[in-house]
């Protein structure tokens, strides 16, 4: 019999299985401390990743801006309120263009820019010369409202819009029309009042364009 306190041999194979082992789960551990180091783990980032990452950026949209148009307080100022109407310098006066054409037909004109003026219009003449007119200067485009309140002739209406196109036009218009109001098809930046049975006699159209002239 031989001594029961002499250790026991290990088997050479079972040896080399346990190296496996301890390798395997030394290498479990190396690759979760990497993946941690750089992503989120069991929900929580690492501190390294917090003082790391940029702070978060947001997009904001601006507040939406008010445009102002600014108030006209006479003829020297039409251009500011309607940039159609071509300003010349000569002289260092500014001047305004004081006809206007439509086809071959040259208007004399005279602007009605501030309220005052629109609201008052022609109501203080017993007639208007012939090839002549008034044209109101509107501060923006719109379905601009016209009635023959206090006049004392018949009036043509015509509606141009922002690309001096005419968008509409009302005919022999006469006093006893009041208090009815007309107003365009479209939406216009300019009205131009002239004697009844001027449109007619020259021809003039819708969808017709017009110019300034000096």
């Amino acid at each position: 019999m031989g001594n029961m306190n002499s250790p026991k041999k290990i088997h050479p194979r079972l040896i080399g299985l346990l190296v496996l082992i301890v390798a395997a789960a030394a290498a479990v551990v190396t690759f979760e401390f990497s993946y941690c180091g750089s992503l989120v783990c069991n929900g929580q980032q690492t501190q390294q990743e917090q003082a790391s990452s940029p702070s978060p950026s947001y997009s904001i949209s601006p507040a939406p801006v008010r445009v102002i148009v600014p108030e006209i307080t006479g003829t020297s100022s039409i251009s500011q309120m309607n940039p159609s109407i071509n300003s010349k310098t000569q002289n260092s006066k500014t001047t305004t263009p004081s006809h206007l054409k439509i086809g071959n037909t040259d208007i004399k004109i005279e602007y009605a820019v501030t309220e005052a003026e629109q609201e008052h219009g022609l109501s203080d003449r017993s007639s208007l010369d012939q090839n002549s007119g008034m044209l109101f200067v509107l501060s923006t485009p719109s379905y601009q409202g016209m009635w023959m309140k206090d006049m004392s002739f018949s009036l043509d209406m015509v509606w141009i819009d922002q690309n001096m196109k005419i968008v509409d036009i009302k005919k022999n218009l006469s006093p006893a029309t009041y208090p009815d109001t007309f107003t365009p098809q479209a939406e216009a930046s300019y009205v131009l009042e002239v004697n009844a049975g001027f449109t007619d006699l020259h021809a003039v159209q819708i969808g017709q364009y017009i110019s300034f002239e000096s």
